[in-house]
């Protein structure tokens, strides 16, 4: 397992010192440089991505980009590794993290959150003037320094492969307003049907700035984000937190609970007679249940009436996604389907890189393949893409066809997406089923490629 055992590394600069914890990309480590006689924090690229060419070329380049950050918001870059193990020597920083704290319980009031936000975004921004996007920021990726400056330790190393241009700037600004929740209410949003859901217990003025950065994109920049949240801060001076809120309803219900089993104890023994029924019924109405119904004795035949009930809408898992690339090597970036609906809106699977918009002329599209084997009668079908300017058709068959031909006709078809898209008329559609997200325009530069971040389909099972 990555982190169990200190890396060998080439030379006798840089000692390894106690292991901190394993992200998307690298291992964190605590070190010594032993030429300079001061303690460095070590990324090192996991040891299992060592044979992905392409992300090591990425995150290299992104490893250059941050080592000519010069801002106080960022952990200083030292050197560049690049032996025996691939990672970046960075200014020391506290292992006490922001998420090693919230998650010990130390949740902060949205003033003091707002705060935090503040010196983080005025950071972000600037990298963003630079052209340079993180990717993947966290609260785990932010800690002190030795002289107490609150930074962002992992820059070149945090973040997920995908990140490019514009569309990443939108990615940064949700994830700073996914760490604001978190340092809150003690956890990331809930991701359901793979999108980030606010807890109900955050002050509403309060939550819609959330909500526009996590599922609007309506922030150009993280400042503006900030500055819509301290317009809040007059409103959620005393906020109420969630795991206050569920102790003073568990508290209530407990009670409750107990005068419900002493009901089912007295109720044995008293329900058979008048007085009895009568005693029960009246404590039934202090807690809260249901009045028990009346039998009403009858010598005609009883006759059973049936109430219609509505259908219900619930989620429907997606077994499997799959890559499809008919005209070209039969995959398309395989490595990446696991980013799909794994919570994090930030990433996602995403196609290779093209030289234009139409695949360069090599091919008529790549796509995925959505598996479904519950049996349901689907009601909608939501794709998440922080990409724009793309162009997709959708397909349905029983069983996935191996060419595109073969899948008929496209059930949806959809050019120029310029936000996620929710399709609802896909006709009763009876599953299990497979469909093809059939990706024919790769959409405006400069990099030439669709990110899928989410799939989630709904429906009615049968």
């Amino acid at each position: 397992m990555a982190g169990t055992k200190p890396p060998r590394l080439s030379g006798d600069r840089y000692q390894i010192g106690e292991f901190r914890h394993v992200g998307r990309l690298t291992e964190t480590w605590d070190g010594w440089d032993t030429r300079l006689d001061r303690a460095v924090t070590i990324h090192l690229v996991r040891e299992d991505l060592n044979s992905d060419r392409e992300l090591l070329e990425r995150l290299i380049a992104r490893l250059r980009e941050a080592a000519r950050v010069d801002n106080s918001g960022f952990a200083r870059v030292y050197d560049v590794i690049g032996d025996d193990a691939i990672g970046v020597v960075v200014e020391h920083t506290s292992p006490n993290d922001l998420r090693a704290q919230t998650g010990a319980g130390h949740t902060l009031q949205p003033s003091a959150a707002i705060e935090v936000a503040d010196q983080l975004a005025t950071s972000i921004d600037a990298i963003h003037s630079l052209g340079i996007t993180h990717g993947g920021l966290t609260l785990s990726g932010v800690s002190t320094t030795d002289d107490g400056r609150l930074v962002i330790n992992d820059l070149g190393t945090g973040g997920a492969s995908d990140a490019s241009g514009d569309e990443t700037i939108r990615g940064d600004i949700t994830s700073l307003a996914s760490m604001v929740h978190e340092l809150v209410v003690g956890r990331p949003p809930h991701s359901g049907l793979g999108s980030p859901e606010l807890d109900p217990s955050l002050p509403a003025s309060f939550a819609g700035p959330l909500d526009d950065a996590l599922h609007h994109g309506r922030f150009s920049d993280a400042t503006s984000f900030v500055s819509a949240l301290r317009t809040t801060r007059d409103e959620v001076s005393s906020p109420t937190s969630f795991s206050s809120t569920e102790r003073r309803w568990l508290l209530p219900a407990g009670f409750v609970l107990l005068i419900a089993a002493v009901l089912i104890l007295v109720g044995s023994v008293l329900g058979r007679t008048e007085a009895g029924r009568t005693i029960i019924e009246g404590a039934r109405d202090v807690v809260g249940l249901e009045p028990s119904p009346t039998t009403v004795a009858t010598t005609t035949t009883s006759t059973t009436s049936t109430t219609a009930v509505n259908p219900v809408i619930e989620p429907i898992a997606v077994s499997r996604i799959t890559d499809f690339d008919p005209s070209g090597d039969g995959t398309e970036s395989p490595n990446r389907l696991t980013l799909i609906n794994d919570g994090d809106p930030t990433r996602g699977w995403q196609t290779e890189r093209y030289n234009s918009r139409y695949f360069g002329n090599l091919k008529g599209g790549v796509g995925l393949v959505i598996e479904i084997s519950d049996e349901a009668e689907l009601e909608s079908i939501v794709i998440r893409s922080p990409t724009r300017n793309w162009a997709f058709e959708l397909y349905a068959s029983a069983e996935p066809p191996l060419a595109v031909l073969d899948w008929g006709e496209p059930i949806f078809a959809l050019v120029d997406v310029q936000s996620d898209v929710e399709i609802s008329d896909v006709d009763g559609l009876q599953t299990p089923a497979s469909l093809l997200l059939w990706i024919t325009d790769l959409g405006q530069g400069p990099e030439y490629r669709v990110i899928v971040t989410d799939i989630a389909v709904t429906g009615i099972r049968s």
